[in-house]
C-alpha cells in the first residue's frame, strides 16, 4: 500500500527541483485554488490562467517556503487570490494594486504560517465559515465583495448606491462581529458576559 505524501515533503521535494513532487502537489492543490479563483473571476478561462502564473511563482519560490517552513498552501491561496482580485480591477478600469501589496510584505515569508500551524487551518475555516454563516445577509455580502473581490468602499457603495460612510460601518460592523464570534467559539475571549 503507498502511503500519500505530506505537504511539506512535497515541498522539501519541490524545493530540491522534483518535478513529480511539484505535479503531485499542484495536482492535490489545484481544485481548491481553482474554486476559489473562479469565484473571485468568474471565469474557467482566466483562472486557469492566473493559475498557472501562480504555480509558475510557487516554482520559483518553493526553496524558501521550505527553508522557513512556511505553509504553502496558504501562499497559494494569497497569491491566486491577489492575482484574481487585479485581473477584475483592470476589468472595471481600476489600478490593481492586491498583488504589489502582497509583494511588499517581508521577502523571508515570516508573515505566513508555519507547517505546524497549517495543520490547524482547517479547523480555523470550518469555524470561519460557521462565523460568516451568522452574519445578517447583507453584512455577509460587503464582506463577501471586500475581501473575495477586492472591491473597495468606494467602489461597494457605488454598486449598492449607499453612501460610503454606511458601508465603511456595515463593514466594521462585520468585522467586529467575525472576530468577536472567533474569540468566543475558540476560547481565546477573555472577557465575562
Amino acid at each position: 500500500m503507498k502511503t500519500q505524501s505530506t505537504v511539506a515533503d512535497l515541498l522539501t521535494r519541490v524545493a530540491g527541483r522534483d518535478e513529480k513532487a511539484y505535479d503531485q502537489l499542484r495536482r492535490r492543490l489545484t481544485p481548491h485554488l481553482f474554486a476559489w479563483v473562479r469565484a473571485v473571476v468568474g471565469n474557467s478561462k482566466v483562472s486557469r490562467q492566473i493559475l498557472d502564473e501562480v504555480w509558475a511563482s510557487f516554482h520559483r519560490e518553493a526553496r524558501s517556503l521550505s527553508q522557513a517552513r512556511r505553509s504553502p498552501e496558504v501562499w497559494l491561496v494569497l497569491q491566486a487570490r491577489a492575482r484574481g482580485v487585479d485581473w477584475m480591477r483592470t476589468c472595471r478600469g481600476v489600478m490593481p494594486q492586491a498583488l504589489a501589496r502582497l509583494q511588499s510584505l517581508p521577502t523571508d515569508a515570516s508573515w505566513l504560517p508555519d507547517l505546524e500551524d497549517a495543520a490547524s487551518l482547517d479547523e480555523r475555516h470550518r469555524l470561519l465559515s460557521k462565523v460568516l454563516g451568522q452574519l445578517p445577509p447583507s453584512q455577509a455580502r460587503l464582506l463577501d465583495w471586500a475581501v473575495c473581490m477586492g472591491l473597495s468602499e468606494a467602489e461597494i457603495a457605488q454598486r449598492l448606491g449607499e453612501p460610503e460612510g454606511k458601508v465603511q460601518s456595515e463593514l466594521r460592523a462585520a468585522f467586529r462581529f467575525v472576530r468577536h464570534r472567533l474569540r468566543a467559539m475558540m476560547g481565546a475571549w477573555t472577557a465575562g458576559i
